[in-house]
């Protein structure tokens, strides 16, 4: 089928390609081309003819392109539309002369510059026209529907009818920019429809139609616009990440500087128990030393005296072998001194443990925890300040003499009844008020001003707490209050009223309650210090602020009670101290010092040069635990958050990690660049549990100098298998023993006195020794029934022998034994004098000259005689000395059992000393580990808001990060899709990182450990008592001083109310009007110890008393006066007279009292000998004269009470 001109024409596509005039001419403006070459040019391809052909209207063409034509309108001139009879044959001369040129052109210029060849680079497009190497288009043809190169674009500059059509930058896609319906450019835009139409769209109907630059401009403002607006929500998120990052650090800084706060509290608490365990355990180290050297100095004297002795028995052998009379009896004077030698039967060993009691050491230690932990105080107060109320008053609950503000915030005594209805809600007979505020959960706080006020209640009350007539203010009754009274006394009104001691008058008073916790605490704002705090409240139900003004009196009292507004702690306000910091490193900061330590701690920039002494670095010692009968020392089991942490400077200690990095940040001890990752640190005990409280040693105190570490560390191993093998041999090089180890070590003082222990129960652990000949054998070996680890670390010079294990023993558990008795004898015969022939001699040389034979016969009976004569002084001689021999041996003997029994005295007092030491070290050391429970109690909010707030910030800004992210793709592909959605996102003033500390106080958590400290502390008191029955003295009752009405026992022992006035001359010692009573005893130095009994008592008094104190009238027995004394009355009630008194809870009636005094220490304390436990101690008392035992059986009533006081004897504790 073959169209009709009109729709060849119409869906022709070169004629849709052909440009406008206008084109042409801006097309032909920048460059002319070259006329002929204009000439040589195909017209429908727009290129230099390539095998041309010439019509027979003279049009000449590319032979390809005419054919392609010619498949399209059939036989027709393209440019004249002239019919074809046949197909034109090849113009050669125009062919030859368009080569000729191609060449010349080729000579010249060479090839197409390279910047108009088309890559394929995003944002070029392809000439639809070019064939062979395609060119970049130049401009795109909305009517034609294709891209241009520059060459093939000449045409729409030329040609007439090609210059109307449009042409635009170059573009892709061309078909997508025309009707589909219509096949017309979209030239028009439908704002109803919101779509590009073309001309003959609008016949369509009603429209409402812009050009489309119209549209472009204002849909690119639109575009703009959006992309303002994208990219200022993009900045406002970066903005916020930025904010956050700030806060985050801010809040990590505030939680570090709190964390170090906390962390140094509980450290110096640490620092008070250790060096009350020094204390306490310094006089066994001490009385070990005096009795080891007293035990040494005997031992010596013995010694020396039996050496001496055995050299005179020696000596006594070799004279009695003398047979040269003269010679015998020129020696035989010499050892007549030997009657002058001491007599060692009533020589014995002091060993006494007389200590006293630990009471002063403990006292003060848990004085001086309270004042640190009163540090804490600062810290609680900015935490509580941090859940402020409104609290207004409530004039319906107000007595009638109170008059109130008119904005509900002051109150005051009036000083006359107000008119007011007298409601149930009203207090009738105390001037108190409630407030408005119900509080039924959380936490609370406000604040008082009371300046001026000489009196007030402040507290709270429950709703159904009783409010009419006279009230007892008390818990019991539903009223937690703190009073102030009289001027200058306050107290907290628990059952019984407990007195506060202030160092200062507050002048404002916070109060915060914490609902869950059950706790009301009271602060003192200006000072920052806490007055008082009631643990444990059961409230289950509602409560309100309480308060009282207090009458007023004389004007006095007459300033109003003002609730003032609560400073709320915004995260502004939490930064304290803060300066700018600088490190040397370059970093620097707007914080804290503890920022500064901080950061060094972290990244290691520790000045250069700068050294941290060796004194004020930590020296990790082991705790060992004990194991009752077993001689088995180990390692404790640490809590799972606890294990051993070792820094690079040598400080190691058993903490968190956390601890580490506490230490690395005040020490600044990391090395540089550095950072330490959890998981590299040493967790040997991980996976252990505490299953028995370890036995802690103590610390050395800072003052000791740091032991010199070897190059190495020397270890051994001893146990069973290895003592019994006697062919095990330790080397000295390893370690070198002597009898003084101990001293010769270069041990801290902790470790010399581990090792005394082990070595003094290892010499319990020996068979007992053996009496006379065998004392010089050796004991046997130590055996023990688990191997234990023992570790040396000491400085000595090495030696270049072994010592067997047998030796070390005797080296290390038994005094060297005595040398071996020897008698000095020779090998040679001894030369005897032949008294026979030395008479033949003596009698040939003065022989008569005489044969008589009777003379003969009597010089015979004369020599026998004088023989006889000699054997009988021989006899005597001999007897003699065998008795100085057996004298001599008896006092060896005697000296020999004095030395075994001087070993087996130090012995039991070693072993005596090693279990109170052991008890002592094991109460100190469940001490410590409560601190250390309250020091992880309390740091552990820290840690958990930490990682909250970590947590909590990273996902926000990983949030914000998604939302920049969006912000960036929308702003990419509007460029694309114009019509493209922002999508809606949440509005950044609602989106922040919650940097409040909502902790609460430490008070649950200092009170807790405080009750476990005396609580560990009282295991004290049974140890003590076994000390006391040493210092016991007889008292008996001075019948001078005692009240009239009191009946005294015949042995002055016993003391009771008789119930009657008897007539008896006042004397100026005796008490008037009190019932008590003073024992004869006059105590001015010294310990004195008794016990007294009180078991069917239902009141007395106890203590002593100054011998110059007040006896008459009535009595304020309190130490002021002169006065130590325990009071119990009505039945269950006890207390201590101090000034106020001290109310004491006891958990059981005492049957039998000790009263114990140290002059010098000045203490006196009161235990209850049948639970062995303490009553109460004064301590830093002023005696300043002499002092006696008080006593008081207080009155009988109606028979009751009518039992005597009885002093008993004392008696030694088991």
């Amino acid at each position: 089928m073959k169209l009709n001109s009109k729709e060849r024409q119409t869906t022709h596509p070169w004629r849709r390609r052909q440009p406008s005039s206008q084109q042409l001419e801006e097309m032909a403006t920048p460059t002319e081309p070259c006329p002929l070459k204009k000439h040589l040019t195909c017209s429908i391809c727009f290129d230099k003819f390539k095998d041309p052909v010439t019509t027979v209207c003279g049009h000449s063409f590319c032979r390809k392109c005419l054919d392609l034509t010619f498949q399209i309108n059939d036989s027709m001139c393209p440019l004249c539309k002239t019919h074809l009879s046949k197909t034109p044959q090849v113009n050669i001369v125009l062919r030859d002369v368009v080569h000729e040129l191609s060449l010349q052109e080729d000579g010249d210029d060479g090839s197409h510059d390279n910047d108009d060849k088309y890559t394929g680079a995003p944002g070029e497009v392809a000439c639809d026209i070019c064939t062979e190497q395609k060119l970049k288009a130049k401009k795109s043809c909305l009517v034609c529907l294709a891209s241009y190169c520059s060459t093939h674009l000449e045409n729409h500059y030329s040609t007439e009818r090609l210059k109307g059509h449009k042409l635009v930058e170059p573009v892709e896609n061309l078909d997508e920019r025309a009707c589909l319906k219509h096949g017309r450019p979209l030239e028009l835009y439908d704002r109803k429809q919101q779509v590009c139409v073309c001309v003959r769209c609008l016949e369509g109907g009603d429209v409402e139609v812009v050009s489309v630059e119209d549209e472009w401009g204002k849909k690119k403002n639109k575009l703009e616009n959006t992309k303002t607006e994208l990219e200022l929500k993009i900045k406002d998120r970066k903005t916020k990440v930025d904010e956050i990052n700030v806060d985050l650090k801010s809040c990590k800084d505030l939680l570090e500087n709190e964390w170090w706060d906390i962390e140094a509290v509980f450290n110096a608490v640490i620092a008070i128990v250790e060096e009350a365990q020094a204390r306490a355990l310094q006089p066994l180290k001490d009385r070990r030393q005096v009795l080891e050297k007293e035990a040494q100095n005997l031992k010596d004297e013995l010694k020396a005296e039996i050496k001496k002795l055995e050299t005179n028995i020696s000596e006594l052998d070799n004279i009695a072998a003398l047979e040269d009379h003269i010679l015998f009896l020129q020696n035989y004077p010499s050892l007549q001194d030997l009657d002058n030698i001491k007599d060692w039967v009533e020589v014995e060993l002091d060993k006494s443990l007389s200590f006293g009691t630990m009471r002063k050491t403990t006292t003060k230690m848990v004085e001086k925890i309270q004042q640190e932990l009163e540090k804490l105080s600062s810290i609680e107060l900015k935490r509580v300040q941090g859940f402020p109320v409104d609290v207004q008053l409530d004039s319906a609950t107000a007595h009638q003499r109170l008059v109130l503000s008119e904005d509900r915030k002051q109150v005051k005594d009036g000083g006359e009844d107000q008119r007011v209805a007298d409601v149930p809600e009203r207090f009738d007979h105390f001037g108190s008020i409630m407030a408005l505020n119900s509080l039924t959960s959380g936490k609370s706080y406000w604040e008082v001003e009371v300046s001026n006020k000489t009196g007030w209640d402040l507290g709270v009350a429950k709703r159904d707490a009783n409010r009419k007539g006279k009230l007892t203010l008390n818990p019991d009754n539903g009223y937690w209050v703190t009073v102030h009274y009289e001027g200058e006394k306050y107290a907290a009104l628990t059952a019984p009223p407990t007195s506060l001691f202030l160092k200062e008058k507050p002048q404002k008073v916070g109060v915060f309650v914490d609902y869950e916790e059950g706790l009301v605490s009271f602060y003192d704002v200006t000072t920052e210090s806490h007055i008082y705090s009631f643990p444990e409240c059961s409230f289950k139900d509602e409560l309100y602020p309480y308060f009282s003004p207090h009458i007023k009196e004389d004007e006095k009292n007459s300033a109003p009670l003002i609730i003032s507004a609560a400073k709320h702690c915004e995260q502004e306000d939490k930064i304290f101290n803060m300066s700018l910091q600088v490190c040397h490193c370059g970093w620097s900061s707007k914080t804290t010092y503890h920022g500064l330590r901080t950061h060094q701690g972290k990244m290691g920039c520790t000045a250069k040069g700068m050294r941290i002494p060796e004194s004020e670095q930590f020296t990790y010692q082991p705790k060992y635990s004990y194991l009752g009968s077993s001689n088995l020392f180990k390692q404790p089991d640490p809590s799972p958050d606890v294990s051993l942490q070792v820094c690079h400077c040598g400080w190691k200690s058993m903490t968190t990690y956390h601890g580490l990095r506490t230490h690395q940040g005040m020490m600044g001890c990391t090395p540089k660049g550095v950072r330490i990752p959890e998981s590299e640190q040493v967790h040997p005990f991980a996976q252990l549990n505490h299953t028995e409280p370890a036995i802690k040693l103590e610390k050395p105190s800072p003052d000791i100098p740091k032991p010199s570490v070897p190059k190495s560390e020397q270890t051994f191993w001893l146990g069973a298998s290895d003592l019994n093998d006697n062919k095990l041999t330790f080397k000295e090089e390893n370690l070198l023993m002597s009898p003084n180890f101990i001293t010769q070590t270069n041990l801290t003082a902790t470790d010399a006195a581990v090792l005394e222990i082990i070595m003094s129960m290892a010499e319990n652990q020996q068979n007992p020794l053996k009496m006379g000949t065998n004392l010089d054998k050796s004991h046997q070996m130590l055996e023990f029934t688990q191997p234990f680890p023992w570790t040396v670390t000491s400085q000595s010079n090495p030696p270049s022998t072994g010592t067997t294990v047998e030796e070390a023993s005797h080296s290390l558990f038994q005094t060297p034994p005595r040398p071996l008795q020897t008698a000095s004898s020779s090998d040679k015969a001894r030369r005897v004098l032949d008294f026979s022939t030395g008479a033949q001699q003596v009698e040939k040389i003065f022989e008569p000259a005489t044969t008589s034979a009777q003379e003969t016969v009597i010089c015979k009976e004369t020599e026998k005689e004088e023989k006889e004569k000699q054997r009988e002084a021989q006899r005597l001689l001999k007897a003699r000395r065998d008795r100085l021999k057996a004298e001599l041996q008896q006092k060896i003997n005697i000296r020999e059992h004095k030395v075994a029994e001087v070993r087996s005295s130090v012995k039991a007092c070693k072993g005596s000393l090693d279990a109170e030491w052991l008890e002592i070290n094991s109460v100190f050391s469940e001490v410590m580990k409560a601190v250390e429970d309250a020091r992880l109690k309390a740091l552990q909010p820290l840690e958990q808001r930490r990682q909250e707030v970590k947590k909590e910030a990273q996902d926000l800004i990983q949030r914000l990060h998604k939302q920049i992210d969006t912000f960036k793709r929308t702003i990419d592909e509007l460029d694309k899709n114009p019509e493209l959605q922002v999508p809606p996102v949440a509005d950044l003033k609602k989106v922040s990182v919650d940097t409040s500390f909502s902790f609460g106080t430490l008070q649950p958590t200092t009170s807790t450990m405080m009750k476990e400290i005396n609580k560990k502390l009282e295991k004290l008191s049974s140890l003590e008592l076994k000390r006391t029955p040493a210092f016991a003295v007889d008292v008996k009752l001075d019948p001078q001083t005692a009240h009239l009405s009191l009946l005294l026992s015949d042995n002055g022992k016993e003391v009771r109310d008789s119930g009657l006035k008897p007539e008896h001359p006042d004397t100026p010692e005796r008490f008037d009007k009190f019932g008590s009573i003073l024992g004869r005893n006059r105590l001015t130095s010294g310990k004195s110890y008794w016990e007294v009994e009180v078991s069917n008592k239902t009141g007395w008094d106890l203590g002593v008393a100054r011998r110059n104190a007040n006896r008459k009238g009535k009595l304020k027995l309190n130490p002021d006066d002169g006065y130590w004394v325990t009071v119990h009355f009505e039945g269950e009630k006890y207390a201590a007279l101090t000034a106020p008194p001290t109310s004491l809870s006891l958990k059981k009636k005492p049957q039998k009292v000790g009263v114990f005094v140290d002059y010098e220490e000045g203490l006196v304390s009161f235990y209850d000998v049948t639970t062995k436990s303490l009553i109460y101690s004064f301590t830093e008392c002023r005696f300043g004269g002499e002092i006696a035992p008080y006593f008081s059986p207080h009155l009988k009533q109606n028979e009751k009470n009518a039992a005597p006081l009885i002093i008993c004897a004392v008696q030694t504790q088991q």
